[in-house]
């Protein structure tokens, strides 16, 4: 039998009468749709077919022995998120997905454990290739371990998309709030965002950063017991104007009103 690849695009027509094929696929049975890949496929007939529940294993074993399918990024990027695909060929195929494809698969829990940590490691030893316009939108949907890489750089603009990410914990901005390369606007918008401040480690490390300023230090000491103030006040690299500010407060505290 002359084998079909999906490289022997289809006319028109046939085309089409896949496509009506497909939709009435659905719900069909495995041996029906393993026949359908002995026929002479396009490139996109292979997404529906992979993503079709009904989809057997011998037929996703089928793809992943086809690479000239997997050569196509639509087939790629469907082929890797099977669960039931071989790891080692959907590891091999990690390495060809764009950026995006990379985030989406390493952050979802559905796809082989490996193959998330191979899309997760790729991403990281790309990310110093990457545009600014690319990390942006990165920074805002990157899971756990892309937001523990993406903490550590110097870009204000990079870690300002990286505070409307969801899956920032408490952890990645205190280490934000602590760093001693974090830009002045960095800290300027933690300490004005209620959601951060609120969190003690925080309040601690932005006020303890000798790069924020004395005006968006001041509300941060309005939380702060009486113990924690001192602490703060006896380390040796604390700016003047905010160790009196500090000391200042809490006389006035402790001054009985009349």
């Amino acid at each position: 039998m002359v084998e079909r690849k999906p490289t022997e695009r289809p006319g028109p027509a046939a085309a089409r009468d896949q496509d009506e094929r497909l939709a009435r696929c659905s719900g069909a049975d495995a041996r029906a749709l393993l026949a359908i890949l002995e026929e002479e496929l396009a490139p996109r007939h292979l997404v529906p077919l992979q993503r079709n529940p009904h989809f057997p294993r011998e037929g996703v074993e089928r793809v992943a022995r086809e690479r000239v399918w997997l050569q196509f990024q639509e087939v790629r990027r469907v082929f890797v998120r099977r669960a039931d695909a071989p790891r080692a060929v959907a590891v091999t195929q990690v390495a060809y997905l764009f950026w995006r494809d990379l985030t989406s698969v390493a952050a979802d829990p559905a796809v082989q454990p490996v193959v998330r940590r191979a899309a997760e490691r790729r991403l990281i030893a790309v990310l110093d290739d990457m545009a600014l316009g690319e990390k942006l939108p990165l920074s805002r949907i990157a899971p756990r371990e892309i937001v523990r890489e993406l903490r550590k750089t110097d870009d204000p603009r990079v870690l300002a998309q990286l505070l409307l990410n969801p899956r920032l914990v408490e952890e990645d901005v205190v280490f934000m709030a602590r760093g001693e390369r974090t830009a002045q606007p960095v800290l300027l918008l933690l300490a004005r965002t209620p959601r951060w401040t609120v969190r003690h480690e925080v309040r601690l490390a932005l006020l303890r950063n000798q790069s924020l300023p004395l005006a968006a230090a001041l509300p941060l000491i309005t939380p702060l017991s009486a113990t924690e103030a001192r602490d703060l006040m006896r380390r040796k690299n604390l700016p003047m104007s905010l160790s009196q500010a500090v000391a200042a407060h809490f006389a006035k505290a402790r001054t009985p009103k009349r």
